[in-house]
């Protein structure tokens, strides 16, 4: 049951498992619904169907997936039973957590996302350290002083530059540093919010955690969800070995 419910923790997973619960479909179908590639999609099919809750069934060269009703009945179960008073405490102390204060008088708030790469993190790693190799996923050119204190400097779309500077740096593990905007009527301000990668190796691929934290407002955390969103496809494709093409970005200011 462990796997299951690790299984479904990540949110494409649970999408997934509404999309194969009406009937059977190929990895390349259920691949059009999402922003990612199609090698990420395998992976999590190959992660529900290890858990129990998804079967597979070859169909000449096609491979067919669909929701098990047992395995999914028997989740279901386990959470009913699991989810209690001492669960609920234990949400309200997460969320807690998750308000961190900054200068002790405004909340922080997180963006965060998990996502399976095709590729190393060796591969991630150089996507998200180099510069020519950053903007080929987000920005239009950047600035990397790659050591504790150094710059990082992102000229994302026109008119929006992103400045922090790193604060750890763990090829090909983690690499965290901060992030604002140099001008504008952004509230997040230079440096005044963090960035935090994790690649965690997985099979031969990368689960990528992704955080932005002590965001000022909802507001600002929902903006840069949108941001970041579209920018993480466009690392997951590349580092794929797939051409995200142009960013369609850099014609239009961002909303």
């Amino acid at each position: 049951m462990d796997a299951a419910v690790k299984a479904i923790a990540e949110p494409r997973r649970r999408q997934i498992l509404e999309l194969v619960r009406e009937g059977e479909l190929s990895a390349g179908e259920i691949a059009a619904h999402f922003d990612v590639t199609r090698p990420a999609i395998s992976q999590h099919l190959g992660v529900l169907k290890e858990a129990g809750l998804v079967s597979e069934r070859r169909n000449g060269t096609r491979r067919l997936y669909l929701a098990r009703p047992d395995g999914l009945r028997d989740l279901q179960a386990f959470l009913n039973g699991f989810w209690d008073e001492r669960l609920e405490a234990l949400r309200r102390e997460s969320e807690r957590k998750e308000a961190v204060h900054v200068d002790g008088v405004t909340a922080g708030i997180s963006v965060e996302r998990e996502i399976a790469i095709a590729a190393s993190p060796e591969i991630v790693w150089e996507l998200l350290t180099k510069e020519d190799e950053a903007i080929a996923w987000m920005g239009q050119s950047a600035t990397f002083d790659l050591r504790p204190g150094g710059i990082y400097r992102v000229d994302v779309i026109p008119g929006n530059v992103a400045r922090g500077e790193f604060v750890e740096i763990d090829p090909p593990h983690r690499l965290v540093f901060t992030w604002g905007w140099e001008e504008g009527a952004s509230p997040v301000g230079p440096g005044s919010s963090t960035v935090e990668f994790e690649l965690i190796p997985d099979g031969d691929g990368t689960l990528l955690r992704f955080r932005h934290f002590n965001l000022p407002s909802a507001e600002a955390a929902e903006s840069h969800s949108h941001g970041w969103d579209h920018y993480l496809a466009r690392l997951a494709t590349l580092a794929s070995g797939s051409d995200p093409g142009r960013d369609r970005w850099l014609e239009r200011p961002m909303s």
